[in-house]
């Protein structure tokens, strides 16, 4: 999941990832895994893992981290503690309140300081 103010002038972008590993599946409409398009990323991005998801893992999340910083793309990578996928899900057995509560105030303070102008 992605949430973004608007597909045509993204201005920041939070990413909720699945299928984010350089192994990721890949389709004929996504040829590429999303990890590998970092050099075409065009707006700071918060970028969001559960410490006890499989898919993407915290070793994905320091991936993706690492590749951001080598590309010099203005994003945050944060793991969340006590969570696994799809912890923001209220609906599901996976949701995780604090974890959830933690990355809701995060995702408002990150469009704050991006999308003010």
């Amino acid at each position: 999941m992605c949430a973004v103010p608007s597909a045509d002038s993204s201005r920041a972008a939070v990413r909720f990832l699945a299928r984010a590993t350089p192994d990721g599946v890949t389709t004929p409409s996504r040829p590429t895994p999303i990890i590998d398009l970092v050099d075409r990323l065009s707006c700071p991005l918060f970028a969001v893992f559960g410490e006890e998801d499989q898919n993407p893992s915290p070793k994905d999340a320091a991936e993706l981290r690492a590749r951001l910083e080598m590309a010099g793309k203005d994003a945050v990578v944060k793991v969340y503690p006590n969570a696994g996928h799809a912890f923001l899900a209220d609906y599901r057995s996976s949701y995780r309140e604090a974890a959830a509560s933690e990355l809701w105030a995060d995702a408002v303070s990150f469009f704050e300081r991006n999308l003010r102008s």
